[in-house]
C-alpha cells in the first residue's frame, strides 16, 4: 500500500506536501503561541487593572472617610464651644446633613446617651437613649473613630463616623455622629457602585470581621465571607492580585486593595471567560491577517515547486526510453539549472551513451558474423523482408570457396578462418554501400544488390571471382570462388525460390569446372 502511494507522488507533489505541512505546523504554532501569549498578556492586564482600579478606589474611600471625619470634627467643634447648646446641635445637624450629603443621618448625642437631635427627622431617634453597638463605641472610646458595621435601631445596616464633643475645659459633653447605610442609597455607596464596570467585572468591600460591606448584590451585604484567598491578603493588608475561583465556581481575575485607615479591603473582579472574549477577535483577525499571505505563499510554492521538480521530471521521462535515439538530445535540453540536477542529466547522457553503444554493440553481434563482420541469416531475413514489402527488385550472387576442406586439412582452421576474413574484405571493397554482403554458413557467402539488373549482377560476380583469384593469401597463396546469379522478380516470384536458384547456379558452377560464374536467366514471361 504504501509502495502505490510512493508510485503516485512526484518530487512537485512531494515539495508541495511539505511546504503545505510546514506552513500548517507554522501557521498552526504562530496562532497558539499568539494565543499563549495573548491570554497571558490579557490576564495579566487585566489582573493589574483590577488591582490599580481596587487600589485607587480603597484611596478614594480613604479621602471620603476622611472627608466626613473632618467634617463631623468640625462640628464636634462647634458645638463644644457652644457648650453643646441644643439650638446649635439641631441647627447643625441639619447643616452637616444637608451641605455634604456625606451621610444617610446625622446624630447629636449627649454623654449619657440620649439623642438631642437627629437629621433628618424621619429618623425617630430624638429623644431617646441609643443603645446601639456604634453609639456604646462612640460613647466609651470619647475619640473619632469609625464604627464596625451594626443594624441601627431602625433596622439599618449602618457604620458611624463620630467625634467626641468636649467644652473649653475639657469635659465631655457627648458626640456628634453621621450615619451612613449599608444596605440603603449613600454617598459611600455612590462612591463605590458609580464607577465603570466592564461586562461582568464587580467590586464588594469588606471589613476587617469579613463582613460584606459593599456587593453589587444587595442581598450578600452583612454576610460574612467563608474562606477567601483574596479577602485573607487585603485584610491582611496586601496589595495585589491573583487568578481565584468565586463561590460559584467560576474563575475570577481579582485585584484587591485595603483601606487602611479602617482595615477594610477592597477586591474588584471579573471573569477569565470574559476577560478571553477579545481573544476570539484577536484571532479572527490574525487568520483574516495571514490568510492573503498564506493563500500567495501556496501558490508561490506550486511555482516554486514546479520550477524546482521540471528537471527533474524531464530527466526522469528521458530515462524511460533511454534507448530511443533521440533521448540524448532530449537530455542535453533539460535546463539543470541546480547542481543535482545537472549531476544526474550527466550521469543519464553517461548512461544513455553507454546503453546505446551496448544496444549498437549487441544489435551488431545479433545480426552480424562475429568471424567475418559481414551480416548473418538473420539480417539477410530482415533485409529481404523491407525488400519484399517495398517490392524493390534485386540481383542475389552466391559464392562457394572451391576446395576449402583441403585448406582446413592442409594449413588449420586458423589458416582456414584467415581465408574468409580475406574473402569477406574482398567482398565489401568490390561492394557498394547500398550492397548487402552476407556469410550463410561455413564457407558460402551471399551479397545482395538491391535496384541492380541480372546482367549488371553477373558482371559484378565475375569482377569478385577475377579479384579472389588474382589476391594472394600468406601461406595458402590464391584461392578461387564459384558462383551462382539470379534475379528478383525475373528469376522467380517467391524470393525463397530466387535464393535457391543462386544456390543452383552456384553448384552448377562447381560441376562445370569450379572458378566462375553461372547465372539463371530471367523467365520470358518475367
Amino acid at each position: 500500500m504504501l509502495s502505490k502511494v510512493a508510485s503516485r507522488l512526484d518530487l512537485r507533489r512531494l515539495i508541495l506536501l511539505l511546504s503545505v505541512v510546514v506552513a500548517a505546523a507554522t501557521l498552526s504554532n504562530t496562532l497558539y503561541s499568539t494565543y499563549r501569549v495573548q491570554k497571558e498578556q490579557l490576564i495579566e492586564s487585566t489582573v493589574e487593572a483590577n488591582r490599580a482600579y481596587a487600589s485607587k478606589l480603597s484611596d478614594t474611600i480613604d479621602q471620603f472617610l476622611d472627608s466626613a471625619q473632618q467634617q463631623v470634627s468640625f462640628s464636634a467643634s462647634l458645638l463644644g464651644k457652644s457648650h453643646y447648646n441644643h439650638e446649635v446641635a439641631i441647627s447643625e445637624a441639619k447643616r452637616l446633613k444637608l451641605q455634604t450629603d456625606s451621610f444617610n443621618a446625622v446624630v447629636m448625642v449627649d454623654a449619657e446617651g440620649n439623642v438631642i437631635t437627629v437629621s433628618p427627622d424621619t429618623v425617630q431617634v430624638r429623644g431617646g437613649k441609643l443603645q446601639t453597638p456604634g453609639a456604646v463605641e462612640a460613647l466609651t472610646q470619647r475619640k473619632p473613630l469609625i464604627s464596625e458595621p451594626y443594624v441601627s435601631a431602625a433596622g439599618n445596616l449602618v457604620i458611624i463616623v463620630s467625634s467626641p464633643v468636649f467644652d473649653d475645659g475639657g469635659t465631655y459633653l457627648g458626640y456628634v455622629g453621621g450615619a451612613i447605610y449599608l444596605k440603603q442609597r449613600s454617598i459611600l455607596h455612590n462612591l463605590i457602585g458609580s464607577h465603570f464596570y466592564r461586562d461582568d467585572a464587580y467590586v464588594y468591600v469588606v471589613d476587617a470581621s469579613k463582613t460584606i460591606l459593599y456587593h453589587p448584590d444587595p442581598e450578600r451585604v452583612g454576610k460574612t465571607v467563608g474562606e477567601n484567598e483574596v479577602v485573607d491578603k487585603v485584610l491582611g493588608g496586601e496589595n495585589g492580585g491573583a487568578l481565584v475561583v468565586n463561590f460559584l465556581g467560576r474563575e475570577m481575575l481579582a485585584g484587591y486593595s485595603p483601606v487602611k485607615s479602617v482595615g477594610w479591603g477592597v477586591v474588584s473582579l471579573q471573569s477569565v471567560e470574559r476577560a478571553l472574549l477579545p481573544m476570539d477577535s484577536l484571532i479572527y483577525r490574525s487568520i483574516i491577517g495571514i490568510l492573503p499571505m498564506a493563500v500567495i505563499g501556496i501558490l508561490g510554492m506550486f511555482w516554486l515547486s514546479g520550477f524546482i521538480s521540471r528537471p527533474l521530471s524531464q530527466l526522469a521521462e528521458c530515462a524511460k526510453n533511454m534507448q530511443a535515439p533521440e533521448t540524448s538530445q532530449k537530455i542535453i535540453s533539460v535546463q539543470s539549472w541546480y547542481f543535482e540536477s545537472a549531476l544526474i542529466r550527466k550521469a543519464l547522457l553517461q548512461g544513455v551513451a553507454l546503453t546505446q553503444a551496448r544496444i549498437v554493440k549487441l544489435n551488431k553481434e545479433v545480426q552480424t558474423d562475429p568471424l567475418t563482420g559481414l551480416l548473418n541469416r538473420r539480417a539477410l531475413s530482415a533485409v529481404l523482408d523491407v525488400l519484399r514489402t517495398e517490392y524493390r527488385p534485386f540481383s542475389l550472387v552466391t559464392l562457394d570457396i572451391d576446395h576449402f576442406k583441403q585448406v582446413n586439412d592442409q594449413y588449420g582452421h586458423d589458416v582456414g578462418d584467415a581465408v574468409l576474413k580475406k574473402l569477406a574484405g574482398l567482398m565489401q571493397a568490390c561492394s557498394r554501400d547500398s550492397d548487402y554482403a552476407c556469410r550463410v554458413g561455413g564457407e558460402e557467402f551471399l551479397i545482395l544488390l538491391p535496384e541492380v539488373s541480372l546482367d549488371a549482377a553477373s558482371e559484378f560476380a565475375e569482377r569478385l571471382r577475377v579479384a579472389v583469384q588474382q589476391d594472394a593469401i600468406d601461406i595458402v597463396g590464391s584461392i578461387t570462388i564459384s558462383l551462382g546469379v539470379a534475379h528478383w522478380p525475373g528469376s522467380a516470384d517467391d524470393i525463397t525460390d530466387v535464393l535457391k536458384a543462386a544456390d543452383e547456379e552456384m553448384y552448377l558452377a562447381k560441376q562445370q569446372g569450379r572458378n566462375r560464374v553461372s547465372v539463371r536467366p530471367d523467365r520470358i514471361d518475367a
